[in-house]
C-alpha cells in the first residue's frame, strides 16, 4: 500500500493536534491535597461543587470547546471550597471562578427541547435553587442552559457513529501517588456526572436519589488512605448503579473477596436427554446429532 507515493511504513505519522491537555501541566504531579477529616458543611460545599462542576463541563461554552483543562481547574478552585467556612463563602470562590471561564454570550441557535415529549432527562431542578446557590449563582446558572449551543462537537464527550452511545474522549488517565485527596474528589465528579448527564437507566438505580449518592461518596472517597481503600470505594460507588456492564476492570484484584479465591464448587454441563425431551418433545434425544458443517 502506498500514501502519497510511498509505501506505508515510509509516510510521515499523523501528529494529533495539540489541546491544552498538553499545555496545562500545573497538577501532573499530583494535587498536593490531604484531609483527614470533612466537616458537614465542607460535605454540603462539595456536593454543590460536584454539580457545578460537572454541569459546566458539559454546558458552558468555553469548556465544551475544549479551551480549558477543566479537571485542573476543579483542582485549582478545591481549596477555596474546601477553606470556605459557610455555603456563601463558597458561592462567592465558584462565582469568581466562572468569571473566570468567560463570558456566555447570548446564543440565537440554542438548543432548544420539546420536554413534554421526554421520557428522562437530567435532574436540572436545582440550578433554580436560589437557596442554596442565590439569586446570582442561580441566575447565572440559568443563562448558560439557556444558551448552550445547538450543535457542534464537545470536548468532553460526543457520539459513536451509527451507534449513538456517549464516548468520553480527552478524559487523562493519572498517574499520582495515593493517596491524593484532590484527585480521588475529582475521580468521584468524573464518574458521579457521567451517570447524571449520560446514563440512560439513571431511573432505575435503586436508590433512585443520585444527589444523595454524591454525598454519600465524599468522604469516603476523599478520605481513603491508599489505593486499596480507594478503589474498593470505586468499586462500591460503581455497584451502585447496579449495571453488570460497569467496573473497574482494571482494578479486579481488589474487588471482595480480595485475595487468590476459590468456590469450592466444581460446575460442568450435564447432558440429560430426558430433560431436553421434555422441552422438546418433537426431538429424539436419543438419538445422536447429525452435523453437515456444508450446511
Amino acid at each position: 500500500m502506498l500514501v502519497d507515493g510511498k509505501p506505508i511504513l515510509e509516510a510521515p505519522k499523523a501528529e494529533r493536534p495539540k489541546t491544552v491537555l498538553d499545555t496545562d501541566h500545573e497538577f501532573d504531579g499530583g494535587s498536593c491535597m490531604t484531609l483527614n477529616s470533612l466537616s458537614p458543611v465542607q460535605i454540603d460545599n462539595l456536593t454543590t461543587l460536584g454539580k457545578v462542576w460537572g454541569f459546566l463541563k458539559y454546558h458552558h461554552p468555553k469548556v465544551t470547546a475544549g479551551t480549558h483543562h477543566f479537571d485542573y481547574d476543579l483542582l485549582r478552585v478545591l481549596p477555596k471550597i474546601l477553606a470556605a467556612p459557610d455555603r456563601t463563602t463558597a458561592n462567592d470562590a465558584m462565582l469568581h471562578w466562572i468569571d473566570g471561564l468567560g463570558e456566555v454570550n447570548p446564543c440565537t441557535a440554542y438548543a432548544q427541547v420539546d420536554e413534554s415529549k421526554l421520557y428522562f432527562r437530567p435532574d436540572l431542578d436545582w440550578i433554580s435553587d436560589e437557596t442554596t446557590l442565590g439569586p446570582e449563582w442561580s441566575r447565572i446558572l440559568r443563562k448558560i442552559r439557556a444558551n448552550r449551543p445547538a450543535a457542534g462537537p464537545q470536548f468532553y464527550v460526543s457520539l459513536a457513529r451509527g451507534v449513538g452511545n456517549p464516548v468520553f474522549q480527552n478524559e487523562p488517565n493519572y498517574s499520582v501517588r495515593l493517596p491524593d485527596a484532590g484527585f480521588q474528589i475529582l475521580a468521584l465528579y468524573r464518574y458521579w456526572n457521567i451517570i447524571e448527564y449520560w446514563y440512560p437507566y439513571r431511573d432505575l438505580i435503586g436508590d433512585r436519589n443520585w444527589s444523595a449518592i454524591l454525598t454519600e461518596f465524599l468522604a469516603r472517597i476523599a478520605l481513603s488512605k491508599d489505593r486499596d481503600s480507594y478503589v474498593g470505594e470505586m468499586l462500591a460507588l460503581v455497584a451502585r448503579v447496579q449495571d453488570t456492564h460497569a467496573n473497574l476492570w482494571t482494578s479486579l484484584a481488589v474487588r471482595p473477596p480480595v485475595g487468590t479465591c476459590r468456590i469450592p464448587v466444581d460446575v460442568r454441563f450435564v447432558w440429560s436427554s430426558r430433560l431436553l425431551s421434555r422441552l422438546i418433545p418433537t426431538r429424539n434425544w436419543e438419538k445422536p446429532l447429525d452435523f453437515n458443517p456444508a450446511t
